[in-house]
This record gives structure tokens, sequence and C-alpha cells, in this order.
């Protein structure tokens, strides 16, 4: 290892640390993702970062407006900043500038991803550095942050939020506060970076804004505090212009959602690998589970390093020597520990304490209710602690430590990066859910959801993302973080209404997650039809397409919603031992329809059918049971009642349940 011996140029240190994060993204994710004009796997079954991409995709086509964030044709006709899509806005709106210039399919989260690697890595080293002034200890220490296990996590997930580097930048100014304030650039380098945090992602906001409190500290509790004060102010209406350009109060929309907490951390949160930690699994101490937004561990070989300097720090009393320029970031240790656990306090499986917390301020932090992200930069200050103590007090052997915690830290996170790379394979070889020619006949001006896109089958929400912007068509809902969700389902419910007259639009595609009976049931002007697995309404005919019609009868299974505890077969189907299934909040036209049960062993079947809540009984007339299958006819005489079948299993035996069939003419084909 003489290698270990030669000095380093600072700028070949930086440049091969570039390199190292570089080489780990590729290893991690493949160089697939680096193709530009390759969205297709970013399309199918690629959750959050699929909503991510089409937010780009109408970004991209929308008209300049101010704020410059403004998109539209997502929640049409309302428009609302990109920074809601969580499309990377800083990237979106750099590539929107130069689109002229680019081919017609443009995806960049591949080429973030590496920026994002090649800058966690370069920053680490930089970190590293300013404590130990050591080039080689400073490169090896790199590597622990571009293994960062969240930014493993997040990336090409929910991307925006691996931008960690942003926290790296705080704390390499907090940490070089002297030198920043000679020089007369803390208000400038602090509003870049809160900038730049309100310009990939919100959540940064406030953790850059805690980093910088502690900066200015020493000052705020000085005769000349109003100073330090002023200097906070600057840079926090700075931030908030910036917000205001980008769009984050345009629209009606809610900013607080309430809810503090709904997703916090726990006190093990360092500790805790979720399953993703090849050394815990080896020990069967894996601890599998757990909030995903909790997660924050530090990993075996940060473990390591960090007992090493606990144990130098007790044997030689330097727990003694912490000095009072040290209180800030002991303070802003256990701010973020205590803001990422409340209000629900959590050592692993155990609740210590659970806090109630007053309504004014669940609402007043409603906006971050996802607060376990708050445990991400005490992640970073204990993992940049232990690797600094390491180098500065153990001279020669710290080099060879530093590089044994590294393979063991590696080791340690290969099941996360595997994880990653598998997955990242399957969406590049996936097809998407849209695979029918009979798409090209269906265009439209807009698809029109009739349920709520947040709660529904992302793969088909956003598969219809993606076809609506290929085909220059506008969507009335789709998946965003915040929108006018009042004036979108008054909007439904007047195109309900409007179908239900008869009077449906020739220009709307009508999307539904389950089977739209209530439309079915009577004459609409609609013809439905199921391609790809997905339910659609439309005033044209496809002749060559087979039409769901209440007529020749509908089968509700697959769609209703099941009340019970149940199991399933091997080929889906519904078995029920000693309890029942029900299927609610059905809608039907005035008339009479015959019901068809269908399955295995229910001679001892019990059905019931009542309306609204239970609250009115059904009569079922001309009831007929066999082994297979359970008929009967019931009345409708109010089209307001919302109608429930519950199908009661009175025998010993299982019940299997395959189908739930209505028909209008009493005939199923």
């Amino acid at each position: 290892m003489k290698f270990l011996n030669k000095e380093i140029n600072y700028k070949i240190m930086l440049l091969i640390s570039g390199i190292i994060g570089a080489i780990a993204f590729l290893l991690i994710y493949g160089p697939e993702v680096l193709d530009v004009t390759n969205d297709r796997w970013l399309i199918s079954r690629a959750g959050d970062l699929s909503a991510h991409h089409i937010g780009w995709l109408y970004y991209r086509d929308a008209p300049w407006q101010f704020p410059i964030g403004l998109q539209e044709g997502i929640t049409y006709p309302y428009k609302f900043s990109v920074v809601y899509m969580d499309s990377i806005p800083v990237f979106a709106l750099f590539f929107k500038l130069i689109s002229p210039f680019l081919p017609a399919s443009f995806q960049y989260f591949g080429l973030y991803g590496l920026f994002t690697y090649i800058l966690q890595a370069v920053l680490g080293c930089i970190l590293v550095y300013n404590f130990t002034k050591d080039t080689k200890a400073s490169v090896i220490g790199s590597v622990f942050f571009t293994m960062s296990s969240v930014v493993i996590q997040r990336m090409l997930g929910h991307s925006a939020l691996a931008f960690h580097p942003i926290i790296l930048l705080a704390m390499i100014c907090y940490f070089n506060r002297d030198n920043v304030i000679k020089k007369k650039r803390d208000i400038v380098y602090w509003s870049l970076m809160l900038s730049l945090a309100c310009s990939v992602q919100a959540y940064f906001v406030p953790m850059i804004f805690a980093f910088m409190t502690a900066f200015y500290l020493p000052e705020l509790i000085s005769k000349e505090w109003y100073k330090g004060c002023i200097k906070m102010a600057i840079s926090a209406l700075i931030t908030v212009f910036v917000m205001y350009v980008w769009g984050y109060f345009y629209g009606a929309h809610k900013l607080s959602e309430g809810g503090l907490g709904a997703f916090n951390s726990n006190i093990n949160a360092l500790f805790n690998d979720q399953g993703n930690s090849l050394i815990a699994s080896l020990m069967g101490k894996t601890a599998s589970g757990g909030i995903w937004e909790a997660y924050a561990y530090l990993g075996v070989g940060i473990f390591i390093l960090a007992a090493i300097a606990l144990c130098d720090i007790v044997q030689k009393g330097r727990y003694k020597e912490l000095k009072k320029k040290h209180i800030p970031i002991v303070c802003l240790v256990v701010i973020f520990v205590l803001v990422s656990i409340v209000p629900v306090i959590r050592f692993g499986e155990y609740t210590i304490l659970e806090l109630k917390m007053p309504q004014v301020l669940e609402r007043l932090f409603g906006t971050f209710r996802a607060n376990g992200r708050f445990m991400w930069p005490v992640m970073y200050l204990v993992m940049t602690g232990a690797i600094v103590y390491v180098i500065c007090n153990f001279k020669n052997k710290a080099l060879y430590i530093m590089m044994a915690c590294l393979m063991v830290q590696i080791l340690d996170l290969s099941p996360a990066c595997a994880a990653q790379r598998d997955r990242i394979s399957i969406l590049t070889k996936s097809e998407g859910k849209i695979s029918s020619d009979i798409w090209k006949e269906l265009k439209k001006k807009e698809v029109f959801f009739f349920y709520e896109p947040v709660g529904g089958p992302m793969d088909v929400t956003t598969a219809l993302g993606k076809y609506a912007n290929d085909h220059d068509m506008v969507m009335n809902d789709f998946y965003t973080s915040r929108k006018d969700n009042e004036e979108i389902a008054k909007d439904k419910m007047k195109e309900r209404d409007e179908i239900l007259k008869g009077n449906p639009d020739k220009d709307k595609l009508y999307v539904f997650s389950e089977m739209p009976v209530e439309f079915l049931s009577r004459t609409t002007g609609l013809y439905f039809y199921e391609i790809d697995g997905i339910l659609i309404g439309i005033t044209d005919k496809l002749p060559d397409w087979e039409e769901i019609s209440i007529q020749k009868g509908i089968d509700i299974l697959p769609y209703a919603s099941l009340v019970t505890s149940n199991v399933k077969d091997d080929s889906g189907h519904h078995i029920y031992r000693g309890s029942a299934f029900s299927a609610n909040n059905i809608k039907l036209a005035e008339g009479t329809y015959r019901i068809e049960v269908r399955g295995d062993n229910l001679d001892n079947a019990q059905m019931d059918v009542t309306a609204n809540d239970r609250s009115k009984n059904m009569y079922i007339e001309n009831v007929q049971k066999a082994g297979e299958m359970v008929s009967f006819y019931i009345s409708v005489d109010n089209e307001d009642d919302r109608i429930e079948f519950c199908c009661q299993n009175t025998g010993t035996g299982e019940m299997l349940i395959t189908n739930l069939l209505i028909s209008a003419d009493g005939v199923f084909n």
C-alpha cells in the first residue's frame, strides 16, 4: 500500500472523488438511465418517479408565464407550480429553456442522479479535508458520503429528496464560519443555499435554515444580537421571494395539509437498516420494515468508526475538552432529533411518549408532515464526526482503519445497492401499461379521471398521463402533492350529473377505477370498454372492441370494496372461511335486476342486500341456490339509494367467490 504514502494535489483529490461518485452511480443504477431519449423506464411502474417525469413533460409544453414554475394541463383548468410535482424544478427550468434544441422524447433524471452523486462525493471530500487537511484520507472519506443509505434509497425513486449535497454545503459553510464571516460572504452563501433548496425540494429549506441559525447563534446571544437577526431576515426574505417566483403560493391549494408526524422518525433510526444491511442479516439482527420516511441508517462501517472514536474520547478524557464553540452544533443535533421524532416518540416497537400537538402548531408545521426526514442532517453530522476524529487522532493508522471500515460499509450496504440495480433493470425491460393499438383511435382533448388518482393505481394514472401528453390532451386530475382538491371534486360531480342527464362530453375520455355501474344502468350516451385493464367511457362506439353492458351482464367483484378477512386462491379468487364479503356504495337506476354469485360451496351462502349504510333492507325474490351459484332478483325504486351486497358464509367449510354478476335483462353472456 505504498500509494497511501503519496501526497495528492488538492485539485486531483477533488477530481478523484468526483470520479468515485460517478462510478458509484453507474454501478448502482446502470448506464441505461443516462439515455436521455429513453423515458419508457420512467413510466412503467416507476411509482412516484413516473409522476415526477410527467410533471416535467407538461411543464416543458406549458407557455412561459409568471410565476415561472407554472404548468397547466395536469389538473385542467387549474394551474399550479412544477415544484409540487417534485420534478426537480431547477433542472426542469434549465431544460425548458433549451427545450427547442432537445429531442422530442427527453428525460433528465439519469443526468440529475449522476450530477448528484458526483457532487455528493466532492462535497463530502471537501468537508473532511476542511478538518483534516489530509487529501488521501479525504478521498477515502468521500466514499462514505457517496454510499449514503438515504441517497441510495431515494435516488430514481423520489429523486428530489436525494439532493443531499445541499446538506453537505450547509455543513461546510457552518464549519467554516470564521472564514466566511471574515470575507463577508455569509448572507450571500446562506441566501444561495436556501434558494437552491427551495428550487429542488422544499423539505431542505428548514434543514438549511436550522444550520444558518446555528451559524448565527454566537451573534444572536451577543450584545449585537440584532445584526444576526437582520442577516437571517435578509436571507429568509430572499428565499420567500424565490419561492414566490417559482409559484409556491400560486392557486387555491393549501400549503399545509395538517397531520404533523404522519411519517415521523424513530429514536433508533440511525441503527435501523430496514432490511438493507448484509451484516445485520448474516447476524440475524436485521430490522426489516419500519416507516420508510424514518430511514437514516448509518451503516456498520460508520458504527465501527464511531465506536473507535467514542472509546478513544472516553479513554483519554477528551470529553472534557468540549468547547463553547461546539454548543451550537450540539443544540442543532438535539433539535433535529426532537423535531424528527415528535409527536409519537418511539424506540423501535416501543412507544415512549405520545405528545398531543396543539391544532395551531399542527397546521403551522403541517407542510412538513414527513418530519422523519429531519434526521438526515444528524446522520451526516455523526458520519462526519466519526470520520474526522479517526483521521485526526490516529495518525498513521487512520488510513488503514478508514480503508477497513470503508470495505465493511460497502459490504454492509450491498443489499440496498443490489435492490436498486435490480429495480432499475426491471424498469428498463418492462412494458408499459398501455399496449393496445386501439388507444390511437381514442384521441380526445381531455382524460377525465372519475376517481382520485392518489388513491388509484399509479401504473394506470401515470401511463394515461404519458398517453395524454403524447397526444396533446389535458387531464382533470393527477398525482401531485398540492392541488385544489375541493374544486376538482366539484368538477367531477358536475360532470357526473351531466352524464346522468345524457350529456357526456364527446371531447373527453372518461376513466374509472371501478365498474361504473351507476352509468351502465342508465341511458347516458356513453359506450364503456375495458382496454389493457383500464375501464373507459367514450361517446364513440368501437366496432371491433367488446362493449361493457349491464344488459349483457357485468362482473363487479374485481372492482368491489371487500369488507372482510379473506384469502385468495392461485387464480386470485376470494375464499371465505366462515366470513362474508360486501360490495358497497353501488348505485342503480330504477328497475329490476338479476344478481348472480358464482363460486363453489355456496349452499350455505346467506345473501343480504341493503341500502344507504344498511339503513334500508332491499327485497330479494326468486332466490335459487346451487353448490356453484346463488341467484336472485332485486327491485330498485329509488335511484339515489347506495346499495350494498353482502354474502355471509353460514357453514363451516370454505366458500369460494369467483364472480358477482349484475344483469338488467336477467341473462348473462
